[in-house]
């Protein structure tokens, strides 16, 4: 669903506010059990799960197991920032030297 109001672009619907003050929900009928504390937690929900265009972001260790080879574990969605979490404290901080690749999302 999408709301627009005169002169101003559509917006998509979300989520809905519940009447506890600080519970957000998602309106996808598969995520109807999930509450979040924080309009923004319910948008990046929404902009993990549910977004067409959204980029996907790997390990670019080419060695390690989510760098989204085949057979390998999945990468980290939509989430830039957990990839690169995963960087720092998995192979920086083993000293890890390992050959990066030059595509680090699809």
């Amino acid at each position: 669903p999408t709301l627009a109001s005169p002169g101003s672009p559509s917006s998509t619907i979300i989520g809905y506010i519940l009447s506890d003050p600080k519970k957000f929900r998602c309106l996808e009928t598969s995520c109807s059990s999930m509450a979040f504390g924080r309009l923004a937690d319910l948008r990046r929900h929404h902009n993990q799960q549910h977004a067409k265009d959204r980029k996907e972001f790997f390990c670019p260790v080419m060695e390690c197991a989510r760098n989204g080879k085949k057979g390998g574990k999945k990468g980290f969605g939509a989430r830039r920032d957990k990839r690169d979490e995963h960087v720092r404290n998995v192979h920086q901080a083993k000293g890890c030297g390992g050959r990066k690749r030059a595509r680090t999302e699809n």
